[in-house]
């Protein structure tokens, strides 16, 4: 029965702590919105600005390189590793299994031609990057790949690049 009863408790805080690493919770500046795959519209997500440290960087081939988008494809969709499905889903559309979770702001839509637009290859990198440092929802968190090398962060930023209108 004690074994039963810590597994079960070691299972609801596990549970707990993925919840808390994709997002939930915090306000934004500008409103609500969503989308039919619960994601949501770019306009309802307050963003950092990029430190100068990153507005500089750039990546070791051009983001539309195919080897570098599948090398992306692959983190994105490793649970062990970026495990960005959960919250993103499988196509990037904001309705991963968590997902539904996170409502003020939800999880951000990586297909909309909105957020696309909005930001930059190194605000994307900063994200995956450094997933805390470049939040802006003190009460929520994005996981992003900070054990992730340069190249494997540039290549899920070709990835999340190649997702536009998809």
């Amino acid at each position: 029965m004690k074994t039963w009863t810590t597994l079960g408790l070691f299972l609801l805080m596990c549970g707990s702590l993925a919840l808390a690493a994709c997002g939930g919770g915090g306000k934004t500046n500008e409103g609500g919105g969503g989308n039919k795959a619960g994601g949501s519209s770019t306009a309802s997500h307050k963003r950092l600005p990029v430190p100068d440290e990153y507005k500089s960087k750039k990546p070791p081939k051009d983001l539309s390189d195919a080897d570098l988008i599948a090398a992306g494809k692959k983190l994105y969709h490793d649970a062990n590793t970026a495990n960005c499905v959960s919250c993103h889903g499988e196509g990037g559309k904001g309705d991963g299994l968590l997902a539904p979770n996170y409502k003020d702001p939800a999880v951000v839509d990586l297909t909309a031609a909105s957020f696309q637009d909005e930001v930059t290859d190194q605000y994307i990198f900063w994200r995956i990057t450094k997933p805390a440092e470049s939040n802006a929802y003190p009460a929520m968190s994005m996981l992003g790949y900070p054990a992730g090398s340069e190249e494997d962060n540039w290549a899920l930023t070709a990835y999340v690049r190649s997702l536009k209108g998809s």
